[in-house]
């Protein structure tokens, strides 16, 4: 049985869907960020450097390319070829990630505004995709273990078939 095949129940769509909009609204609401940020250090009367306005302009459209390759990524294996493994991967690291973006928050010197942006924002969307990407691993899971055994079965069925030789 091949996976496109395989009909989704209303409510697995329905996880597989809240997923997806989890990953988009991970992706967007930082690059809102982004670049609310890149303006608000362009229009400061701060005295800045050329050098370090280009260093965090730098540092941030990087993260924001890695961010957008990463989700890419992670939307091809998990949403599109039904995997596990990357999925799996971002929910071991990701929490990581998450952890250090709060210990640089709590020990630069970090104005009020990022960091209630990161607490009150981000935190709580990086919390709806965690839960939402662990209920799709385990739809994953499943229709992988469904299939397998389905293969598994048709290949014994054609190993158990009876062969037709020309010299009987």
């Amino acid at each position: 049985m091949e996976i496109a095949e395989y009909s989704f129940s209303p409510e697995k769509q329905k996880i597989r869907r809240r997923w997806l909009w989890a990953l988009s609204v991970g992706i967007v609401i930082p690059a809102i960020f982004i670049v609310l940020a890149i303006v608000i250090k362009i229009g400061t009367a701060l005295p800045v450097t050329t050098f370090t306005l280009g260093k965090e302009f730098g540092e941030l459209i990087g993260g924001l390319l890695i961010s957008l390759i990463g989700s890419w990524a992670l939307y091809h294996c998990a949403y599109r070829k039904y995997g596990t493994k990357f999925l799996t991967f971002n929910l071991v690291f990701s929490p990581l990630g998450i952890l250090a973006e709060l210990w640089k928050c709590a020990t630069h010197s970090a104005t009020k505004w990022e960091i209630a942006g990161e607490l009150l924002l981000l935190l709580p969307l990086f919390c709806w995709w965690y839960v939402c990407s662990l209920k799709l691993r385990r739809i994953n899971k499943n229709l992988v273990a469904v299939l397998h055994e389905k293969d598994a079965r048709e290949n014994l069925a054609v190993k158990g078939a009876p062969t037709h030789d020309a010299t009987s």
